[in-house]
């Protein structure tokens, strides 16, 4: 089914179709890699995003919601960075690419205005990451690619 925020405004050539994947792997160690930045990006977007929203933090009036943020904010490019990555990891290999490309194009699309929605009080878009990054997490596990969140990344590294 469609996600929600999920418009026909990507930009041309950054969803692939089955045409436009791999038969083999184009980049050495492509799953391997695909595996490290998704778990950064997936780990940040649940610690600094998804878990304060849940919370409250990012309500307004809500004690600390400017340092919430701040770190949100922060967390939001490193999370668009890292999901690139892991995208670009994912259309070097054949598998990965049919299955995970796409959505991986519409987080790292969507992760910046999200936060600047969560000011105002609308979180669809932080809904509709976490619900594609499960679906990624799922689609990666049952094809033998299991992504482990890390919860703990350097924001400021990159």
């Amino acid at each position: 089914g469609a996600q929600p925020g999920a418009g026909g405004t990507a930009a041309s050539g950054s969803t692939p179709d089955s045409a436009q994947c791999p038969t083999e792997n184009t980049i050495p160690f492509a799953k391997t890699k695909f595996v490290t930045h998704a778990g950064l990006a997936f780990g940040a977007f649940h610690r600094y995003l998804w878990k304060p929203y849940r919370a409250g933090a990012l309500a307004s009036g809500a004690h600390g919601r400017i340092v919430a943020f701040v770190k949100a904010g922060l967390a939001a490019g490193f999370i668009a960075h890292e999901v690139r990555l892991a995208a670009d990891d994912a259309k070097a290999n054949p598998t990965l690419c049919r299955l995970i490309a796409a959505p991986l194009a519409e987080v790292a699309g969507t992760v910046g205005s999200a936060v600047n929605k969560l000011k105002n009080g609308d979180a669809s878009d932080v809904t509709g990451i976490n619900n594609t990054i499960g679906t990624v997490e799922n689609a990666a596990a049952q094809h033998g690619v299991p992504i482990q969140e890390n919860d703990n990344p350097n924001l400021n590294s990159g």
